[in-house]
């Protein structure tokens, strides 16, 4: 079980390899390569040069002992617009390929949820199913896996499709895609490919006041990878475990991964923690999110024992 970081908002600042070498000295097992900003002009793996561009954090990451364990894909997944969407899945399936080359097992791919969810709960899996059906064709290619993601909206999204007004009290966080864990474990079982498993986005199953133990339980051995994060349960906050305002009972999800025999790894998704740190903190807080790590892999197998 390794514990991992993602490379998101500190390659904002230092560029991915240096950010490979602070995750590297921090004392992480492995590192989350994070690909969301391939939606965003700029960024470098839009080039012609993209498989070199991924062979070389290869490189360096091999040369740092540091592993990729998995990958995240550039989101939203999907679009109305049928150019724009095609366009969206075609970045997507390059992330898969880098994802691939760095050595990635898995990668978080999004699922489809353009739509508001509570008047489309039927045609978004059927979207789903087409989606992910294309994308598991490519994934057999290269070696990889698919994990699926536990969504959120917010009732902007349900009442007209926009997302304009970010005011939670007039525009409160609901269900979306995967939402809640009988679908989510639908969504995996309903592909019928070992190639596609469940990554639970822990922050996001208190967002939409779901029950997190019942969620990990009832996805079984379906749950292959983490987002491990930490809210209010308000706002998407993705901060460090344990912090005052948190809401996630750590000591319950751990229980719950030990119970059903957890094999994934730590991978935490607490980019925001590190937006206000400053240059000379970031090494420590990096090793803070390492020891937090290691403790709740820790308490997992103490558990299992």
């Amino acid at each position: 079980m390794l514990v991992s970081t993602p490379t998101e908002l500190l390659s904002d600042r230092y560029g991915r390899e240096k950010t490979l070498r602070l995750i590297a000295e921090a004392g992480f097992d492995a590192y989350d390569m994070t690909l969301c900003d391939m939606a965003h002009p700029g960024c470098e793996f839009l080039g012609d040069d993209w498989r070199e561009l991924a062979r070389h954090y290869r490189a360096v990451a091999d040369e740092l002992g540091l592993v990729c364990n998995q990958a995240h894909a550039p989101f939203p997944s999907s679009y109305e617009d049928g150019v724009a969407n095609e366009r969206r899945v075609e970045l997507i399936e390059r992330s898969m390929e880098i994802a691939a080359i760095l050595g990635a097992k898995t990668i978080v791919v999004h699922p489809v949820q353009h739509l508001p969810y509570i008047r489309y709960i039927e045609p978004l899996k059927t979207f789903n199913k087409v989606f992910y059906s294309r994308l598991l064709k490519l994934a057999e290619k290269l070696d990889i896996t698919i994990a699926t993601e536990n969504m959120w909206q917010v009732m902007k999204m349900w009442m007209n499709g926009g997302w304009a007004n970010e005011d939670l009290y007039y525009n409160p966080i609901v269900d979306s895609t995967c939402a809640s864990a009988e679908e989510f474990a639908e969504y995996v079982d309903m592909m019928g490919n070992d190639r596609l498993v469940a990554c639970l986005d822990l922050g996001h199953v208190e967002l939409v006041q779901r029950d997190l133990p019942h969620m990990i339980r009832t996805l079984g051995p379906r749950l292959q990878a983490l987002h491990v994060h930490d809210n209010d349960g308000k706002s998407d906050l993705h901060t460090f475990p344990f912090s005052r305002t948190g809401v996630v009972d750590f000591d319950a999800v751990t229980t719950a991964l030990a119970e059903i025999d957890y094999q994934g790894d730590i991978t935490f998704e607490a980019n925001s923690f590190f937006l206000r740190v400053p240059e000379a903190l970031v090494p420590s807080a990096l090793r803070y999110l390492c020891d937090i790590g290691r403790y709740l892999r820790n308490e997992i197998q103490r558990k299992k024992a």
